[in-house]
């Protein structure tokens, strides 16, 4: 706001100084020649605030060059008399006094008094403050400084002084008054105010490709401890006290299938450095822990890895920083199940949730949902796919006596159902666990929430029967045609 009252300020006063209006005279209000260019004379900016105000006097042969030969007449003038546009109200108790220091010197020498008058040309509301008998030339006056000394009085700075504050008119006058040049001044406009900061947050997530699942991967201590450390170093190249982040305002926080981190920049410019910086894979990846893009941990196959900015409530944001980073990592499936059918996910109305809870040690439950049909229907013999016959699993043949028993564990109107199920495994080398007989249809599916919970003898490990840490296992409609084969991990 300051600098625009300035600079409005400012054209008025320049406009006012650089020409005669009709009928009207300007500073210091008399007909003298008050073209710079005309004269050899003008004065630096002023020092001092006051009560001593000073200023020096330029002499510059080449300042003079006036646009009509007859107009040479001011180049030789003497400088007679000091005049400063005042408001007439500081005439009231003033008393000041004029020096004049030579250049080299120490020595200030009493001019004579500062008057404040009102010219007989001026306006209501002009004034002039002069002091006389400076007596210097063209040859003598450069480097000379001039000072006024206030001694009395309420306008006793430069500021309260001048009709336009920061902004100041003096003339140097010859003993003629024919020639008066005026130098104006304004103070430079203030620095532009600094960018203002901004906030934003980078969210990182595993996400499945059916919305409603989502994948824990961050609530394991260990994995939230390598998102944080790895979010940690990641940021820590942008933290300065001048550029890029100026503070973590959310430390990493994880929360299922997000790890999230807040951050405060320097301005969107500086966040927008940061932003081309980050925007690259490897800050996606390195997150969560995968070194290489071919290579992904085994709970991570299939599944959707993304990186994105928000605001601070967690509303996509690209404003601040601008971050969008995704990846899928590859499904490595096992050469399972053993027979033809179409094994594609996402074909058939059914399929097994990629989480696999351990509600109890050696319990071990995977929930079959009703999921959105989103790589075109296998529809099976007589639309068979409409109904689950069976689920087999992936599991080490050599290891079913690692587990105990099997329950089918269904919950309708808040009635939980635990059935036992036998296990009836396939041939040795197919490494292959039935669950039969099922016959659920989508209705069943949606109001029972079945699961398959296996619970294994003590000392046997989930992992080794499950042939690695992902699960793997098949649904199969009565025909055996589709088989969607789904897999998931224990989070």
């Amino acid at each position: 706001m300051r600098r625009a009252v300035i600079a409005v300020a400012l054209l008025a006063f320049v406009a006012a100084a650089s020409a005669q209006d009709e009928g009207r005279t300007i500073f210091p209000y008399s007909t003298c020649d008050k073209l710079q260019r005309d004269s050899v004379y003008s004065v630096s900016a002023a020092t001092g605030t006051g009560p001593k105000i000073c200023w020096t006097i330029q002499s510059t042969a080449s300042q003079c060059n006036p646009a009509k030969p007859e107009d040479r007449f001011c180049c030789g003038a003497d400088l007679h008399k000091f005049e400063l546009d005042v408001k007439p109200s500081c005439a009231n108790n003033f008393e000041a006094w004029g020096y004049l220091t030579a250049p080299g010197s120490d020595e200030a020498v009493k001019v004579g008094r500062a008057y404040i008058r009102a010219p007989p040309n001026s306006e209501p509301g002009e004034a002039t403050l002069y002091v006389a008998g400076l007596e210097l030339t063209p040859g003598t006056a450069d480097g000379y400084e001039f000072c006024l000394k206030i001694t009395k009085g309420m306008c006793n700075s430069l500021t309260k002084l001048s009709p336009g504050g920061e902004l100041w008119q003096v003339a140097l006058v010859d003993t003629t008054h024919a020639c008066c040049p005026v130098t104006k001044y304004a103070p430079p406009p203030p620095p532009p105010s600094p960018p203002a900061p901004c906030d934003a947050c980078l969210v990182w997530s595993v996400d499945h490709q059916d919305e409603d699942i989502v994948v824990p991967f961050f609530d394991s201590e260990e994995r939230c401890d390598t998102a944080k450390a790895a979010i940690s170093a990641l940021l820590a190249p942008f933290q300065s006290a001048t550029s890029g982040i100026i503070a973590i305002t959310t430390p990493p926080t994880c929360s299922g299938n997000t790890v999230r981190v807040c951050v405060r920049l320097w301005s969107v410019e500086e966040g927008d450095r940061v932003s081309r910086a980050l925007d690259n894979q490897n800050t996606l990846l390195v997150v969560f822990g995968v070194d290489d893009s071919n290579d992904c941990p085994a709970n991570l196959d299939g599944l959707l890895l993304n990186l994105i900015t928000t605001d601070e409530n967690g509303v996509r944001d690209d404003e601040c920083l601008d971050i969008f980073q995704g990846f899928e990592c590859p499904m490595l499936a096992p050469p399972f199940p053993y027979c033809e059918c179409v094994r594609k996910r996402f074909v058939t109305p059914f399929g097994v949730s990629p989480v696999v809870t351990n509600p109890k040690p050696r319990k071990y439950c995977v929930a079959v949902h009703t999921m959105p049909v989103l790589n075109g229907r296998c529809n099976g013999k007589d639309n068979s796919a409409d109904t689950i016959d069976k689920i087999e699993f992936w599991f080490d043949y050599k290891l079913r006596y690692d587990l105990d028993y099997i329950t089918i564990e269904t919950t309708t109107a808040g009635v939980k159902t635990i059935t036992p199920k036998a296990a009836i495994w396939g041939v040795p080398k197919e490494n292959t666990l039935k669950v039969s007989q099922l016959g659920w249809s989508e209705a069943d599916v949606e109001e029972k929430d079945p699961q398959i919970c296996f619970t294994l003898k003590r000392g046997a490990s989930f992992d080794d029967l499950a042939l690695g840490a992902n699960v793997w296992s098949s649904v199969f409609d009565p025909e055996q045609v589709c088989c969607p084969t789904y897999f998931g991990s224990v989070y």
